[in-house]
């Protein structure tokens, strides 16, 4: 759901719920499923996460672009990590505002690589590279439901230099989804500086050039299917309103 326009009305419902902060123009939320409008509220979650009044929502028309950005780009646009992944300034016309749903790097070698998860990491990589990225966006946090596959390596599963793979980290919550390790990761492997934002990707642990952010699931990575060219097959283009920028 999305907050409707016309302020005068939304700042005389928020004050008859005694509400002092308002959801900022254009916010958009979830209703809790299954909710109902209980004496003109309603339960909105991710993320607002409050219980608001329902005449200040409208049914949100979801909106999804496929932008391609080179790497100056991708250094000017800046990226809300908190909740979702959200554009907060770019100097790419249009973006700014929108939410980032997956990615998928540049390159002509990387045409029939998959649609990738979009963390900081990842993201920061990319713009250090050469090539810059596809990203694809909507006007919704989480317009489709996504299922994540951890990557394969020459056709088998990959494994650390110490033969743990995807399941290990997972299992041993040695990473989160931001593709930052954990305390426990460091815990576990004393020789590997104390640092979380590198420690998946020392020379120690990294194997096939990779480190678990980028083939594990759990870790921030992993595929959502599809090339640069084609969507996940699970999506559905039409419904999503997708438009190639």
């Amino acid at each position: 759901m999305q907050r409707i326009d016309d302020e005068d009305l939304v700042q005389r419902a928020c004050a008859a719920f005694s509400i002092t902060a308002c959801p900022a123009k254009g916010a958009v939320g979830r209703a809790r499923p299954q909710s109902r409008v209980r004496k003109g509220s309603v339960d909105i979650l991710e993320p607002l996460f409050m219980s608001l009044p329902a005449s200040i929502f409208k049914f949100v028309t979801i909106r999804s672009y496929n932008y391609t950005l080179d790497v100056q780009e991708m250094k000017a646009t800046e990226i809300s990590y908190k909740f979702a992944p959200q554009v907060q300034k770019s100097s790419v016309t249009g973006l700014e505002g929108l939410y980032l749903i997956m990615m998928h790097e540049r390159g002509n070698q990387r045409i029939d690589d998959p649609w990738v998860p979009v963390i900081r990491s990842r993201y920061e990589n990319y713009a250090a590279g050469n090539e810059g990225v596809n990203l694809f966006v909507s006007s919704m946090p989480r317009p489709v439901s996504l299922t994540c596959t951890d990557l394969l390596v020459s056709g088998r599963p990959w494994v650390d230099q110490q033969n743990n793979g995807c399941g290990n980290y997972k299992e041993k919550a040695w990473c989160n989804k931001e593709g930052w390790a954990t305390n426990q990761f460091l815990r576990d492997h004393p020789n590997v500086p104390w640092n979380t934002g590198t420690a998946l990707y020392d020379e120690s642990v990294k194997a096939d050039g990779w480190g678990a952010p980028e083939p594990c699931c759990a870790c921030g990575g992993g595929s959502f299917g599809g090339s640069r060219y084609m969507l996940p097959s699970y999506m559905d283009k039409d419904r999503l309103n997708v438009q190639d920028m």
